[in-house]
């Protein structure tokens, strides 16, 4: 049964760490880890396929992307701000430098190819 405790929690939470043994949590948190992995993988195959809906979430449409991407929400803001907040190991610091080179390349590439699209049309206006 599970009863509250004032400031102290819940007896539930003191019964598990009185009874569970690391034997007993080593399955849970297997399976727990095997879950985040499949979920990570997931998500780098779908970046793979389209990045836009990983970076800006599948409920945006596309139009919301599209303006978020114009407005100065790039992936490359992800990379920078990781790479400023995260402590790296000098092996994952040379891995995110030229991770953001390659997104800022295709950043510009896109970019460009927006750029094209609103000459045109404003061309047809």
């Amino acid at each position: 049964m599970i009863a509250r405790t004032g400031s102290n929690g819940y007896k539930f939470k003191k019964y598990m760490l009185d009874q569970c043994t690391d034997n007993d949590i080593d399955p849970i948190n297997n399976n727990i880890f095997k879950h985040y992995k499949k979920l990570f993988n997931l998500k780098t195959h779908a970046a793979k396929i389209n990045v836009m809906p990983v970076v800006f979430g599948s409920w945006m449409s596309h139009v919301e992307q599209f303006l978020a991407w114009v407005g100065g929400f790039k992936p490359s803001f992800i990379v920078t701000l990781i790479s400023n907040h995260v402590l790296l190991s000098e092996q994952q610091a040379e891995k995110m430098e030229l991770l953001k080179i390659d997104v800022v390349k295709e950043e510009m590439n896109i970019t460009s190819k927006i750029t094209n699209l609103q000459d045109t049309l404003s061309d047809s206006f």
